[in-house]
């Protein structure tokens, strides 16, 4: 998608040239060879090699890499399918942390960012800071120094994470008016698993959600090919939505079982160029 914005943008740009050059009465080099070799000169410098399309993981990486924030979608999307996707996992959105009591432990699910670390003046350790990012908002999280050892990789990775702690509020004065609204939470770090490791273990089944309309020739095939490359003890179910309305469930065979995993659900996004996989 980016090379053929880039390739539209590139022929844009050599129009609006070639314009100005005859409005001024300047050609190209190009302009005084002979036709036929002026021709063979343009193709050849208009041809683009091609590659294979990014899956939606790598698209959202670019973007935020790019812009700063995520547009055509969250990485959380490919493992929180389903109106029970938190809970299963015992988990809670950030927006819910500020009506929680002090200290409470809970769980979360989200995106680490600005991952920093900052030594005392009076060399007694360190401590680390991120912002964790979820579909709902941010929460500041804050990283023992003996638990930075252990911790900083995963969060450093750029994929996603559960992460548990307990909430913390700031502190008031004796005598400080209280403030008008919801108190800001932090969340004290005790534990970080990478999210794919943990649906990994947890999932007992896949659904495949498959619209006919969008299905092109020989996508099913390649679906196909995208399960044995995955051999695994999962079971795969697809439900088919029809053009009438109707819907046909269909439990697939044991030799289709698989192993949850990021390249299984990665090639599911190549294919259909969304994530229509449920994890159960």
């Amino acid at each position: 998608r980016a090379q053929a914005f880039a390739s539209i943008e590139l022929a844009l740009e050599r129009a609006r040239s070639a314009s100005r050059d005859r409005e001024v009465g300047q050609t190209s080099l190009f302009g005084l060879l002979a036709p036929k070799a002026a021709a063979q000169a343009t193709s050849g410098a208009t041809q683009y090699a091609t590659s294979e399309a990014w899956d939606r993981g790598e698209l959202l990486r670019r973007e935020k890499s790019a812009l700063g924030f995520y547009v055509s979608g969250n990485p959380l999307d490919r493992y929180l399918r389903g109106e029970n996707a938190l809970a299963k996992l015992q988990a809670v959105p950030t927006s819910e942390l500020a009506g929680m009591d002090d200290w409470a432990a809970a769980r979360l699910v989200g995106m680490a960012e600005g991952y920093r670390e900052r030594i005392f003046k009076d060399g007694g350790g360190k401590v680390a800071f991120f912002e964790l990012e979820d579909l709902t908002g941010r929460v500041n999280v804050k990283l023992r120094g003996k638990d930075i050892e252990q911790w900083a990789p995963l969060l450093s990775a750029g994929q996603p994470v559960l992460i548990s702690g307990k909430v913390s509020f700031p502190r008031r004065e004796e005598g400080e008016e209280e403030e008008e609204g919801p108190r800001e939470p932090t969340l004290l770090l005790n534990e970080v698993r990478l999210l794919a490791d943990v649906v990994r273990a947890d999932t007992r089944s896949m659904l495949v959600r498959i619209n006919v309309s969008n299905v092109r020739p020989g996508d099913l095939g390649r679906l196909k090919s995208t399960f044995l490359a995955s051999p695994g003890n999962c079971p795969v179910s697809l439900q088919v939505h029809l053009l009438d309305g109707a819907e046909a469930s269909l439990v697939l065979p044991k030799e289709l079982r698989v192993e949850v995993s990021d390249a299984l659900l990665s090639g599911i996004e190549r294919i259909f160029g969304q994530q229509v996989a449920e994890l159960k």
